[in-house]
């Protein structure tokens, strides 16, 4: 990270497309002990970072939930009741599926009856990260009028320029 701030490292579109490419290409000769595990080993110490921090800031800032918990809905977008809950559990269902039909998962457990530990704790991290998402969202903005001005640049120009 410090070497991204002191030098300025600018790559083309193709040269990223070939770095994914080689990424994707030994991810899938490599057996699961010799990349898959020491690349999930390191990055599982920044998802307990950002969930710790996460919390900390929560119980720290205790900012007030300004936003009313439905603006509005459209019908046009189709029916509330499959998306609300959908949306709600999309970590954990992602996170379930992903480890229940990987591969991968069943080749690093030794025994099959860890299996359930090891999905649940993912789901429970993955259900934490997800309050905490919602937790940020709902005490980002002061009121709704400033969440419509920020929506009005688009949600992706509301998450670049943040809540003021």
């Amino acid at each position: 990270i410090y070497l991204g701030t002191v030098w300025n490292m600018k790559f083309s579109y193709d040269v990223i497309l070939i770095c994914v490419l080689i990424f994707g290409y030994f991810s899938s000769i490599l057996p699961v002990w010799r990349f898959i595990q020491p690349y999930n080993y390191s990055t599982v110490y920044v998802v307990y970072f950002g969930i710790i921090a996460g919390v900390i800031g929560i119980l720290i800032g205790h900012k007030p939930m300004t936003l009313p918990a439905i603006t509005s809905w459209s019908i046009g977008m189709g029916p509330l009741w499959p998306l609300l809950f959908v949306t709600i559990a999309c970590g954990a269902i992602s996170g379930w599926h992903s480890l229940v039909s990987s591969t991968a998962t069943s080749r690093q457990l030794e025994n099959e009856l860890d299996i359930r530990p090891v999905t649940a704790g993912s789901m429970f991290a993955e259900f934490t990260i997800a309050i905490i998402a919602v937790i940020v969202c709902a005490t980002a903005f002061a009121d709704k009028a400033a969440y419509l001005e920020g929506l009005k640049g688009g949600p992706v120009g509301m998450a670049v320029s943040g809540a003021q």
